[in-house]
Formats: C-alpha cells, structure tokens, sequence
C-alpha cells in the first residue's frame, strides 16, 4: 500500500501529480482518493473527480469538508487536498456507500450499512464520514456497532457549526457534494490487516454535573446556571471571538451507562448558551 497527499491548486498541476503517481506505482490494483475542502467548491470538486477518473478509472472518490488539511506537515487554510491511497494486492477490494440525509434518517443509513456488510464476506474495515446537522449521534452508532465484531470501524464528522455559512458536505463517487448526508467507504482484501487505536488525549477536570437545560446540540444550562458561565468561573474564557479557539483543548465529557463521547462546543451564543458539535446525550452525567 502506498499514499500520496498534495494540495490542489489547478487542473494541469493535477494531472502532473496523477501522471508521476501511476508512474512510481504502476502495478496498483485498487485506487482510494479521498478530496477534502474547506470551501464551497462543488464544480470544482466535481471536476477534480472526473480527472481522477481519466486517470484511474475503477478509482472509488470520497471526501468531506475539512478544515484545515495537513499536507506536507503544513496546515493548508483555503484549499482542497486530496489524499491518494493505492493498493497492491490482487485481493484488495473497495466500495463506496453515499446516500442523502433527512432528519432522524442516520440510524436508518447504519441499519443499511450493516445489512450490505453481511452480504459482503470481504469487508474488515468501514470508514465513516458524517455530515451531521447537531442531531444526536447516539442511536446511528448503536445501528453500527451490530457490525460483525471483528470489523474494524473508523472516521469522522464532517462539521463547521462554529460559522453558519461555512461548508458542510460529503463527496459521494460522482463528484456531487451532498450538504447532509453520510459515506461509507469498505475496505477488503485477503491480507489486508487494520487495527484502531482510541486516543481521547484528554483528562477529566473537575466534579460530576447535568445538563440541565438544552435543546439537540445547544447546551443552555449546566446545573442551572448559563453554560458558558462554567468556562468562565474555571477557566476565565470570555464569550467573544477567540472563543473557539481559547474552548479548543476543554471539550465536554458526556458519560452515561458504559459509553462516554465527547462534545466540542464550537460557538457561545449573546445569552451563554453553548452550540456543541452534536446533540447533548440524554441523562448522561459531564465533566470539563
């Protein structure tokens, strides 16, 4: 297996990078290529996608809004990058699933999901990326964990909650930019190996509280009082516009029964009410 990542920056530059790549991997039998963008770019993802395909035609495309992609070891704000993923083993086997979104309709996609991988004895990996519009995740992820257990599961959140007019999308095989909705990309092959690792990277602060007042993904109240008055008391962040990025090392810690997520809060709005990434779970207890 082998992976090229580079930052688009026009048509003929593209071909170049698509040309060297078939050039130092020749005998590929499998192409991923996932295009990820911080800007509403829908003809010009559509049109890198259909290059991608002259150049490998049997290629599965996926992708999602992303901001701020590394390549090169470098934040790249303001572009799209694209992500070249190529197999070698005559067994390595790929298929994308993208289907549209409607309210409450992202459990009903996991269920579908699930059904596709057991006619599929090939499948032992699915990536998940997720145009989620503030509901609760909490119900799609039960859907997904009646997955045969040795399939490894991973992925992300396509998400910019903290602007309203900023990008929110996946990219489904042709190119469209679906603006709520949901891909799955399979992954196969006979000696393909994958593991996972769940780094939270974070250590609880303080003592037990509840949610006692929200609505899906808007936090009002922590114990009665405004939310934000919580990062202000311990950690003095103001309600202004560092405030993304002063809450981006203090996300919400929600536990309940044997699970446990975390929540970031990506805006404060003038009444200290908090717009988290996705849906506050039901009874579940938080910490800082």
């Amino acid at each position: 297996m082998k992976q090229a990542q580079f930052g688009f920056t026009s048509e003929g530059d593209l071909r170049s990078r698509l040309a060297d790549i078939i050039r130092e991997t020749p005998n590929y039998t499998q192409a991923l290529f996932h295009i990820l963008g911080d800007c509403w770019a829908n003809e010009q993802i559509k049109a890198i996608r259909d290059v991608i395909k002259e150049y490998f035609p049997d290629s599965v495309v996926t992708g999602s809004a992303s901001w701020g992609n590394m390549v090169d070891g470098k934040i790249q704000i303001g572009n799209i990058a694209i992500c070249c993923t190529l197999f070698e083993s005559p067994t390595a086997k790929l298929e994308v699933m993208t289907a549209p979104l409607q309210t409450g309709q992202a459990a009903d996609e996991a269920r579908r999901l699930v059904a596709a991988v057991n006619e599929r004895p090939w499948v032992k990996g699915v990536e998940i990326l997720l145009m989620n519009k503030g509901e609760s995740v909490v119900e799609f992820c039960a859907e997904m964990s009646k997955l045969p257990q040795d399939i490894v599961v991973f992925g992300g959140e396509s998400h910019f909650a903290h602007a309203d007019d900023a990008p929110q999308y996946v990219v489904s095989d042709e190119g469209e930019c679906i603006h709520w909705g949901v891909s799955f990309v399979l992954y196969g092959g006979d000696d393909l190996h994958l593991t996972t690792h769940l780094v939270r990277g974070w250590k609880p602060l303080g003592f037990e509280m509840k949610a006692t007042k929200y609505t899906s993904n808007i936090l009002q109240e922590v114990d009665g009082q405004p939310a934000h008055d919580l990062y202000y008391k311990y950690l003095h962040i103001e309600n202004d516009d560092s405030f993304f990025n002063n809450v981006l090392e203090f996300p919400f810690l929600f536990s309940w029964e044997e699970s446990t997520v975390l929540r970031m809060p990506v805006a404060c709005l003038d009444d200290g009410s908090m717009v988290l990434a996705a849906a506050v779970p039901d009874n579940a207890t938080m910490r800082i």
